[in-house]
């Protein structure tokens, strides 16, 4: 498992899947969990910040290092951990 310098990872597994994942923080605070190896198509970059390790995008200026993806994004069972969007109750077909 590769990170930056100053990043301390911790290994964690989803409750649902049992992958290995670590967890970060978006640029606006929430928490994402991540596969926890780097893959060489990754859009997430885990960088120092003040509440622990912070997930960027690849794209932001400066964002080098290992990649990594969301774990939402390869978790068989993502949908059971997503949260509603506004105006949505999170059930298919109900509004």
């Amino acid at each position: 498992m590769g990170s930056q310098p100053g990043v301390e990872l911790t290994m964690a597994k989803c409750n649902s899947c049992g992958a290995e994942i670590i967890w970060a923080h978006t640029a606006s605070g929430k928490a994402i969990p991540l596969d926890a190896e780097p893959v060489p198509f990754g859009n997430l970059v885990v960088v120092p910040g003040a509440d622990g390790p912070r997930a960027l995008s690849v794209n932001i200026p400066g964002a080098l290092g290992p990649r990594y993806v969301s774990h939402f994004a390869t978790c068989p069972n993502a949908n059971q951990h997503r949260k509603p969007r506004d105006g949505q109750s999170g059930l298919p077909g109900v509004a």
